[in-house]
């Protein structure tokens, strides 16, 4: 997938040129529309859900930690899900974007997310999520207040 270059995105490589492809899990998507690339744009600065992220990036559970730490949970509760021993790592990962959702104590994006994500080299989740973020229900669900 590296034969798709950023375009006209060396100062924020965060957005998508309108007519830029970028490559998800092997499979080229296709170029969003001008139109599309504003809407895109306008979610990846607003709330996600926890449900929405929770099923995200559930696959990436093991690191709940890392996680936690870069959506601001703080310290006590990072340890008291870590010395509960009864929640696996799918629950850790649950209970942390449940105190992170119930606080809000910070400004956390979409965007934020596919940070933490690609900070991670979790890349193939920030791609998952980037084509969720795109999916036409998905539009329609965060941008339904415009």
């Amino acid at each position: 997938c590296d034969q798709y270059k950023k375009v006209n995105c060396k100062d924020n490589p965060r957005y998508l040129s309108w007519y830029q492809k970028e490559c998800i899990d092997g499979r080229e998507s296709q170029p969003l529309k001008k139109d599309d690339e504003q809407e895109y744009t306008s979610i990846l600065r607003k709330s996600p859900e926890v449900g929405d992220v929770f099923s995200l990036i559930k696959s990436q559970s093991v690191k709940w930690n890392e996680i936690a730490i870069a959506l601001n949970v703080d310290g006590n509760t990072r340890t008291s899900v870590r010395q509960d021993t009864q929640l696996g790592k799918d629950g850790k990962l649950d209970q942390i974007l449940q105190t992170w959702n119930e606080a809000q104590t910070s400004d956390v994006t979409w965007e934020k997310i596919i940070q933490v994500l690609e900070s991670k080299k979790l890349n193939k989740t920030a791609g998952e999520v980037k084509q969720f973020l795109k999916e036409p229900s998905t539009i329609k669900k965060y941008n339904k207040a415009l």
